[in-house]
């Protein structure tokens, strides 16, 4: 009805997640002011579950402060299909950095979509990059799995951190890393790089084509290496 509420308090919610638990929760409460309170989503631990955090507070334009860092609480295991697909879509007005450990201590080999617009048009976050924040993944990359993550992320600084994507090898997966840093204008340092610290990842996949990583760098240009990151990924 137009008017403007606060969250607080939480989900008292213990043990593992479970498929959609938390799916579309707050999706267009764009009237919701202030921060996100912390143990908002409970005392999560184990492994993950398919669209667990799925456009949790997507398009929550009006919430404010920092994540919380804990939020989605201490998940494990292999990555599942969109468990944080546009998760923070469309929060323009989050501030702070993105908290270390955000994503718990997952491992294995990518999923369908997992991180696809996460931080989508969180234009007010700032600092680095977590190092470790998708975990120790491995394995053959899978569609859409980092399309759009840090897309329009302009203040975030800092480089990004080695390994961020883990040891993923093999066969190219379409729109694996699609404008992934998009128009993230303050990082410096290296374009990203693979966990030995000095092969690109633009190296580990030379056939990448347009429709597996097309303007993943686009307007990225404070990297010390845009001048000669292929095309493709530009």
């Amino acid at each position: 009805g137009g008017h403007y509420v606060t969250m607080s308090g939480g989900f008292d919610f213990e043990g593992a997640p479970a498929a959609y638990m938390f799916a579309s929760t707050f999706r267009n409460c764009s009237n919701l002011t202030g921060p996100i309170p912390s143990g908002l989503l409970g005392a999560i631990s184990g492994t993950t579950a398919a669209y667990m955090f799925a456009s949790t507070f997507r398009n929550c334009s009006n919430l404010t402060g920092s994540i919380p860092s804990g939020l989605f609480g201490n998940i494990s295991g292999t990555p599942t299909v969109e468990m944080f697909y546009f998760t923070f879509y469309g929060c323009s007005k989050l501030t702070g950095s993105i908290p270390s450990g955000l994503f718990g201590n997952i491992s294995g080999a990518p999923a369908q979509h997992m991180f696809n617009a996460t931080f989508y048009g969180c234009s007010n976050l700032t600092g680095s990059i977590p190092s470790g924040l998708f975990g120790a993944i491995s394995g053959t990359p899978a569609s859409s799995m980092f399309d759009r993550t840090f897309y329009g992320c302009s203040n975030l600084t800092g480089p990004i951190p080695s390994g961020l994507f883990g040891a993923i090898s093999g066969t190219p997966a379409i729109y694996m890393f699609y404008s992934t840093f998009y128009n993230c204008s303050k990082l410096t340092g290296e374009s990203a790089l693979m966990p030995d610290g000095t092969t690109h990842l633009y190296e580990q996949f030379p056939t990448a084509s347009a429709t597996h990583c097309g303007q993943c760098y686009n307007g990225a240009t404070l990297l010390n290496d845009y001048a000669t990151i292929p095309a493709a990924w530009k």
